[in-house]
């Protein structure tokens, strides 16, 4: 498995937040399993290296060892809940989006 030690200070950073909020290592955020709090920290962790260190979707999916579709996918996946989930948006809002 990828340690998060091999990858840029910013990926480490924003590995270690997404980490903290949801109770997982980097390894369990990259891992295969499509449990429901693993997609939204790999979501979250995608948006934050778009928005914030202005990655592309092809170096994110690198990062995440998925796919630059995945990326995007997650991307507008991230602005739908955001205008339609209250509990996703305050969740973001509260904790992802000082980052």
């Amino acid at each position: 498995m990828a340690k998060v030690k091999n990858y840029s200070a910013e990926t480490r950073g924003v590995a270690q937040v997404v980490g903290s909020l949801y109770g997982l290592d980097f390894e369990q955020i990259i891992s295969i399993n499509r449990r429901r709090d693993l997609v939204d920290a790999r979501k979250i962790m995608s948006v934050l290296l778009r928005n914030v260190y202005k990655l592309t979707f092809s170096k994110i999916g690198a990062i995440l060892q998925r796919d630059h579709t995945t990326m995007l996918h997650y991307y507008r996946d991230h602005e739908n809940l955001v205008e339609t989930d209250p509990d996703y948006k305050h969740f973001y809002i509260r904790r992802c989006y000082f980052y």
